[in-house]
């Protein structure tokens, strides 16, 4: 079978998934609530959630900003490539984003809980 489609199907539904046990309904829950968590089990799982949260938001952004540039030469090198080298793109290609959008996301909840802490 395609590994790429497996690799592009993995990023979307873990990133979508993963929106679901950070927010509540129209907002995301305080770092103390989800990637602070008291205990050790929680908190982990909570940031491997905000990670891959993370990592579907960065793929996107990273895909609509190679859109916006002239890049059909490395499209049409990434069309000849094998696909065990395409699947290898599509996990490299959100990563140097990710550390950024995980920091800030990772001030949003802590903001947010010391918001919460002030009320």
């Amino acid at each position: 079978m395609e590994p790429v489609k497996y690799v592009f199907g993995f990023i979307f539904i873990a990133g979508v998934l993963a929106h679901i046990p950070l927010s509540n309904v129209l907002r995301f829950l305080p770092a103390n609530e989800n990637i602070d968590h008291p205990a050790k089990a929680w908190r982990i799982f909570y940031r491997l959630m905000a990670l891959l949260m993370c990592n579907f938001w960065s793929f996107l952004l990273t895909i609509a900003l190679l859109g916006t540039l002239p890049v059909e030469e490395l499209l049409h090198k990434m069309r000849d490539s094998s696909q065990l080298a395409r699947a290898i793109a599509l996990l490299v290609i959100p990563l140097p984003m990710l550390p950024l959008l995980y920091m800030l996301y990772a001030k949003l909840v802590r903001w947010s809980a010391r918001q919460e802490a002030v009320r």
